[in-house]
């Protein structure tokens, strides 16, 4: 891949929103298997505090899913007594990080 004789393609997380782990025929990661050798690896309760914490620094794009994203919405929206137009996006996006995880 891309002229390299070894290639590591770092999906972190995001992949979790895609796929459903808990499925041998999900086609997403039967694909991936059938063509590459896919390592995962589970992190303590530190570091996803850790990861919280960076993401609270510096905010990055992230996809989830339309019902994920519809539910915490709904709770965040709750938990702050806000109505859509009162949320900040800012503070939202990085709580919703932390349910995701």
């Amino acid at each position: 891949l891309y002229q390299y004789p070894h290639f590591i393609c770092d999906t972190g997380g995001a992949i979790c929103e895609w796929v459903n782990a808990e499925d041998p025929a999900d086609p997403v990661l039967s694909a991936l298997a059938a063509h590459t050798l896919m390592v995962w690896i589970e992190g303590s309760q530190d570091h996803t505090a850790e990861l919280i914490r960076r993401f609270d620094r510096a905010p990055k794009p992230m996809a989830y899913m339309p019902e994920f994203l519809a539910r915490t919405w709904a709770e965040y929206r709750a938990l702050n007594n806000q109505s859509d137009a009162e949320v900040d996006p800012d503070a939202f996006i990085r709580w919703t990080y932390a349910q995701a995880l």
